[in-house]
């Protein structure tokens, strides 16, 4: 036997191994060792073992949330007996959106790193789309963990149809349909190497000039514009894209700190004579700043909670509304969630705040991601009509009212008051959960 040579062990041994190891660590492992000289083929395919796996958290109790963390909402919203905040000082003739006190335990993070063993079934990749459902908030994190698209992009990401258990939650939409680009869904592919993408990054923004700027130790660029540099074709509507960098640290006093030290680093790396094309704004009622580059290059610098996460971009990319966002580049790798590996797979997205009244800038973002070739899967269930969803008036991000008043002494004063653009949390209106632990074993909805 040479220094080189695999030592051939079975599949009993593979399985044995992976007792010992759960979560990311497992998949990990399975990728690499599957159907190997050494343990052969030791990836549980069949709905069989996910449903086995599964019931083992029959009788486990919920994950609750302090009730007192939603006692500010009770003025417009009430918590019923089922520990939900609901809706219902008001007649309505739709679904309202309704948040759960709790956490399904096969849908937190213990769950999850049980159920990453079986990754491989049809149920695992409709079970991993419905985890930005649940209630995050700053004492329960979505610290799932992040997948390298290099890696997994060929595997879990590879292209498939949607399985029968994702038809039987979601329906595709047909409403923005006939405005995508002929062939366009058919004709889209996406990049397996760091290289490509790289290049499709410099070519459609540009980020030879600035990439060199960014403390990725602080800082990931996000969202819409990782998705492009992945497309091998760009999005038709390239130009009037973002670049979004989210922080990711846990410390509001270095923001604007780490922001100014990116505008002095790319007054280093651009020539002088572009200094003055380098402009930087904070964005009214936030405290995200824009700098402004060269070519029409935009920077969207974003702020975002992360509560006590203890693996901030997971969390964060886990609760971003849309899964095909659900992508981030950290300057050497190309990490996502499970659930933007099964959108690129289905070309297809799930929008997780959707319902009823959702606001037309919302139904404008879905209809963006319609039109550059992904199909929209809305819940079953869902009830809107968007017609009537995009003729609503758009709400700005921002803005500024003025009231006159008399004060005490009957003097007339003046009062100014400002509106923002609040953001649209994840919510399961639809209880989608609830629909595939149903379907996959009732008894997990038993609880004492």
């Amino acid at each position: 036997m040479t220094e080189y040579t695999a030592v051939e062990l079975n599949q009993d041994v593979g399985c044995y191994l992976l007792k010992f190891i759960n979560g990311l660590d497992a998949t990990n492992f399975i990728e690499a060792v599957n159907d190997s000289r050494q343990f052969w083929s030791i990836a549980k395919t069949s709905d069989h073992h996910f449903i086995e796996m599964i019931k083992k958290f029959c009788g486990h109790q919920r994950i609750r949330l302090p009730r007192a963390l939603f006692e500010d909402f009770t003025s417009e919203y009430e918590i019923d007996d089922e520990q939900l905040i609901t809706v219902s000082k008001r007649y309505s003739d739709v679904i309202d959106p309704s948040e759960r006190l709790y956490i399904h335990p096969c849908f937190g993070t213990e769950g999850f790193t049980k159920l990453c063993e079986v990754y491989k079934t049809s149920l695992f990749n409709c079970y991993s789309r419905l985890l930005p459902l649940n209630t995050v908030c700053y004492y329960y994190n979505a610290d799932f963990g992040l997948l390298d698209y290099e890696w997994y992009g060929h595997t879990i990401g590879s292209e498939r149809i949607l399985n029968e258990h994702e038809k039987n939650l979601f329906k595709v939409n047909t409403y923005f349909i006939k405005n995508q680009e002929r062939n366009c869904c058919l004709n889209m592919t996406f990049v397996r190497t760091m290289e490509e993408f790289k290049q499709n990054l410099a070519t459609r923004f540009s980020s030879d000039t600035w990439l060199r700027a960014i403390d990725f130790s602080k800082w990931a660029i996000i969202g819409g514009c990782v998705m492009n540099a992945l497309c091998r074709s760009p999005f038709s509507d390239t130009k009037q894209q973002d670049v979004n960098l989210v922080y990711y640290v846990n410390d509001i006093l270095d923001f604007k700190r780490s922001i100014d030290d990116t505008v002095n680093n790319l007054k280093k790396v651009v020539s002088q004579k572009l200094h003055n094309e380098i402009k930087m704004e904070r964005i009214p009622g936030t405290p995200d700043y824009n700098v402004f580059l060269p070519d029409h290059i935009r920077l969207h610098f974003t702020w975002t909670s992360i509560g006590n996460s203890k693996n901030p971009l997971s969390h964060i990319l886990h609760n971003l509304d849309m899964d095909i966002c659900q992508v981030g580049f950290t300057g050497d790798r190309i990490v996502s969630t499970f659930p933007f590996l099964q959108a690129i797979a289905t070309k297809s997205f799930i929008v997780y705040n959707l319902h009823a009244r959702s606001p037309k800038h919302l139904c404008t973002r879905v209809e963006k991601y319609c039109n550059r070739g992904f199909k929209l899967l809305q819940p079953i269930d869902f009830d809107g009509d968007f017609d009537s969803l995009m003729a609503q008036e758009e709400i700005p991000l921002y803005r500024i009212e003025y009231h006159h008043y008399i004060d005490d002494d009957g003097e007339i004063q003046l009062a100014t008051k400002e509106y923002r653009r609040g953001f649209l949390h994840n919510i399961d209106t639809f209880r989608l959960q609830e629909k595939f632990m149903h379907m996959v074993c009732p008894q997990l909805l038993q609880y004492t």
